[in-house]
């Protein structure tokens, strides 16, 4: 709803209709380093790198079905997102699972990879509060290219410098069924400096990951954790 409300709110006069098709296509997620040979399996078209490269879309023939694949990944690896029609969904899963060279893995899976890859989510780590190069994402933004709205702000940013900065880190000192779950914050000299925003269980690390605002340009931090009640044991 909120970029549905962006949209309508800079239309303005442009000869142009805005129709919210959410409930029409559904999302399945096909990652990691065997995602290329599931999905040939699956279909007649053409996964290598030359015929589809990364951060391209092309719509493809998947089982008995159609969809729009798009060649990205929110967890590291090799991947692709289907976006595929709300009446066709249930059999591209039946299909792709058919294989048997798939894993489900649910949300929490996704979210502990990503934040292993520092990859932000728009609502936990950043939101529309937060200035886009704080937030690491200026590499997204051409600041070469014509007026767009907020082209200033970045310009002024870049000039002025940043407050603070997102950062990724590894939380150390946690037993292993530990994991922090909420925004906390971290303490250096008894003075708050840091928080988290958003955490995970990493078991490459056998710890926990998070993403949070750093006040100073700390790359990794190892500061210790100064809010018991952002702890939780299983």
């Amino acid at each position: 709803q909120r970029d549905l409300a962006w949209l309508r709110r800079h239309v303005g006069d442009a000869f142009a209709v805005i129709t919210d098709i959410t409930a029409a296509e559904s999302v399945l997620c096909v990652m990691g380093p065997k995602a290329r040979e599931v999905m040939q399996a699956v279909s007649p078209n053409d996964f290598s790198n030359e015929a589809h490269p990364f951060g391209t879309a092309k719509e493809i023939e998947i089982g008995m079905g159609l969809a729009r694949a798009h060649r990205v990944t929110y967890v590291g690896e090799l991947g692709w997102e289907l976006y595929v029609s709300a009446d066709q969904t249930a059999h591209v899963f039946e299909a792709l699972d058919a294989t048997g060279m798939m894993t489900l893995c649910g949300l929490h899976t996704l979210d502990s990879c990503r934040i292993e890859k520092a990859f932000r989510h728009f609502g936990h780590d950043i939101t529309d509060e937060d200035h886009v190069l704080e937030a690491g994402l200026g590499f997204a933004v051409r600041t070469k290219k014509p007026d767009f709205i907020g082209r200033e702000a970045v310009l002024k940013k870049q000039e002025t410098g940043l407050n603070r900065r997102m950062v990724w880190r590894v939380i150390y000192r946690l037993k292993r069924e530990q994991v922090i779950i909420t925004i906390i914050n971290i303490m250096r000299s008894s003075i708050p400096f840091d928080n988290v925003s958003r955490s995970n269980r990493s078991t490459p690390l056998a710890t926990s990951t998070a993403t949070g605002k750093s006040i100073t340009r700390i790359i990794r931090d190892t500061a210790r954790i100064a809010s018991k009640p952002g702890i939780l044991s299983n």
